[in-house]
């Protein structure tokens, strides 16, 4: 995809996985290295609706181009009632790649809290093994308890596991960050 300043109101179709980063739709092509922010005022609810069926999986979505926000990416308009974006069919790597897009790479929790662990099969029909750690005991990796024990520190735990999806495995690690509260006490 070539996209310059010029190209507002352009109409795009390309080949995306569409993304959420907690605020913001994301469709992040896979035919370059272009992002485009779904712009909020551009859909209502029954089109946010058509969306998220579609969120983690690749398709061909078509867009106009809004603007390049000060920020320095494009924002898109999807806002055709009649708009459904095409399903593709992945080969086993493209559906593994894009899975692992919806891994993260990181998390930061407190002692005693919860980490959310990706298990099972994703929207892709990638499947997650089994989690190991490199401190064990620090995080139950069925439930994800975060637990610092004796540690009186902040200590950083490097989560392991392989995602496979038919011939195309990919290992997989993820930084926790558990940091240590003192009892009654400040952030250390």
């Amino acid at each position: 995809i070539k996209v310059n300043h010029n190209a507002i109101g352009e109409r795009i179709k390309t080949k995306a996985i569409l993304t959420y980063d907690g605020s913001n739709y994301i469709l992040k092509s896979t035919e370059s290295d272009k992002n485009f922010v779904i712009y909020y005022k551009s859909y209502n609810s029954y089109e946010l609706e058509l969306l998220q069926q579609f969120l983690g999986k690749v398709a061909i979505y078509e867009f106009a181009v809004y603007d390049h926000h000060s920020a320095g990416y494009w924002r898109a308009l999807v806002n055709n009632y009649d708009y459904v974006p095409e399903e593709v069919v992945l080969t086993d790597k493209e559906a593994l790649d894009a899975d692992l897009t919806t891994i993260p790479g990181e998390f930061e929790v407190k002692n005693g809290e919860t980490v959310d662990l990706p298990t099972g099969e994703l929207v892709n029909g990638s499947v997650i093994g089994a989690w190991s750690a490199d401190h064990e005991g620090l995080i139950d990796l069925e439930t994800g308890k975060v637990n610092l024990g004796d540690i009186k520190e902040t200590t950083v735990v490097t989560l392991t596991t392989t995602v496979t999806k038919g011939e195309a495995v990919q290992e997989v690690q993820i930084k926790v960050t558990i940091v240590y509260v003192k009892p009654d006490g400040p952030t250390y």
